[in-house]
């Protein structure tokens, strides 16, 4: 009787094994196909991810749950318990979003657009459920693996070459051959809009910078160093101010967990290094090109000023040799970075509060939220809160249903008619079509990621890295828009964290 139990028990180890190489198999198949997959050039885009989101993520789905509904009936016969983990604060606050989004849709008035968002950029309840169903999964199955990282670095590669090819006007690929010359600064690469490229740099150059920091062996950290120099490259060409903010929270998130690591902050000040010295490259192709398709952001164009890059690279410099006189005073350190960085953050928003009151000159064209402001964004914001303003009370707390933000713009004259189908402002545009509870929820799921990182997985370097990622993400979110390009990422980045909280929770069982 003991053998058949041995038995089950080891079919049951063989199906978990299963489990998280199918985790494995997938994290590879978006982390790398999602950037990469085109089929004909920008026409179909987003069409094009949409699908290849929906058939990698079902089938993945369709095998996994098979697989674990079977073996928890094995389990069960076999007079085994089932494998359980309780629900924690991160699973909670991600089913209260769903729970919220799904209440939206069934008030809204919009039904044809609320399930799936053909007419907007995909985003409906169903894809939410398939993120969820997502973060489920993988986070009960998710095992740290050196490839899944190595895979996605190199797509990240490809695709920062790619972009920067494209803002030179090398198009080997044929990508820009129905594309009119108007067009080229805002198409690139295999991610299309500008903007969405900016969102997957974001999410991914963060990530490059904490493998940089943990890498151990020769080869790897070939990889992450060839990563980070293309990865340079390829943010020269986001053209964007979100990118520039998105990347420098990242950049300051993860100095507060490295600090007390001396190895990973001496690390992290070389990858800086590393950045600085690639951007400095990339102006000396820029400024020999005959032909320049994708102009430097105003952000970028300021650190990448030889005295600007001079004066980073010394600070570095001046840390580095800080850090190693003194490894006893880390955690002094850590302390004073700390403040510092609290003073900044109300130093910006002392500035916008000033820029958009009574003014303050130069500083205006970056915080004073005008009609222009953002290429317009100013204005599709002035008019979705206005809109918000006349919402009944049911759609102030339900929204009008998600992705039908477009019915809403398509009464007024933003655009000379033309309705706009994002508020270019997530969080925003979760109030709109989700209401409050959505935003809040919305909020809360953002809370518990930061809970879980900072309670448990603050000596994770892995942990850290995505947590700097999502941190640039949220960021940059607050000029940007959910879409199948990096959404789905920012997902997945999510139930990674989760993975990593379930395998803490599982050692101390164990303990």
């Amino acid at each position: 009787m003991s053998e058949l139990v041995e038995q089950k028990k080891q079919v049951s180890a063989d199906r978990k094994a299963f489990l998280q190489k199918a985790v494995k198999i997938f994290l590879m198949v978006m982390l790398a196909g999602l950037p990469l997959v085109v089929t004909d050039g920008f026409s179909n885009i987003t069409e094009t991810k949409s699908v290849f989101f929906f058939a990698s993520s079902l089938t993945f789905l369709g095998v996994a749950l098979y697989h674990i509904v079977k073996n928890n009936k094995e389990r069960e016969k076999s007079g085994l318990a089932k494998e359980k983990i309780r629900l924690m604060p991160l699973d909670i606050a991600l089913l209260c979003f769903g729970g919220c989004v799904l209440l939206s849709a069934l008030f809204s008035s919009y039904q044809a657009d609320v399930w799936l968002g053909i007419y907007s950029r995909y985003q409906g309840v169903l894809t939410l459920a398939v993120y969820i169903l997502l973060y489920f999964v993988i986070s009960r199955y998710y095992k740290y693996n050196d490839s899944v990282l190595i895979v996605a670095v190199i797509a990240f590669s490809v695709v920062s070459l790619l972009g920067v090819l494209n803002c030179f006007d090398i198009d080997f690929i044929g990508f820009y051959a129905r594309l009119a010359q108007k067009y080229k600064t805002s198409f690139v690469s295999t991610i299309g809009n500008i903007n969405f490229y900016s969102s997957y740099m974001c999410l991914l150059m963060p990530l490059v910078i904490s493998g940089f920091c943990q890498s151990t062996g020769k080869t790897i950290r070939i990889v992450y160093t060839a990563g980070l120099v293309m990865g340079s490259f390829g943010m020269m060409v986001t053209s964007s101010e979100s990118y520039a903010l998105g990347l420098g929270a990242s950049l300051v998130v993860m100095p507060l967990f490295f600090i007390a690591d001396l190895p990973k902050l001496k690390k992290f000040l070389l990858s800086v290094v590393i950045i600085v010295a690639s951007t400095q490259l990339y102006c000396v192709f820029y400024r020999m090109a005959d032909k320049i398709n994708v102009p430097l952001s105003k952000t970028l164009t300021v650190f990448t000023n030889p005295v600007v890059a001079l004066g980073i690279t010394v600070l570095c410099a001046l840390s580095f040799l800080l850090v190693t006189k003194f490894p006893g005073e880390l955690r002094f350190i850590r302390k004073i970075y700390t403040a510092g960085v609290i003073l900044i953050v109300v130093y910006i928003a002392v500035c916008f509060v000033i820029s958009n009151t009574i003014g303050f000159g130069k500083l205006d064209n970056y915080f004073r939220i005008t009609s222009e402001w953002g290429t317009y964004r100013g204005k599709i914001w002035g008019y979705c809160i206005d809109a918000f303003k006349d919402f009944s009370l049911k759609e102030k707390l339900f929204g009008v249903g998600p992705e039908a933000l477009h019915r809403i713009t398509a009464s007024g004259n933003l655009f000379e008619g033309q309705s706009v189908d994002q508020a270019h402002n997530e969080y925003l545009h979760y109030l709109m079509t989700s209401g409050i509870f959505g935003l809040v929820s919305y909020l809360g799921v953002i809370a518990a990621v930061c809970g879980a990182v900072v309670r448990t997985l603050k000596g994770s370097t892995l942990a850290v890295g995505i947590f700097s990622a999502l941190v640039s993400y949220w960021i940059q979110a607050g000029v940007n828009l959910a879409q199948p390009f990096t959404t789905p990422l920012m997902y997945i980045y999510i139930a990674i964290i989760g993975g990593k909280v379930v395998a803490e929770m599982r050692k101390k069982q164990q303990e």
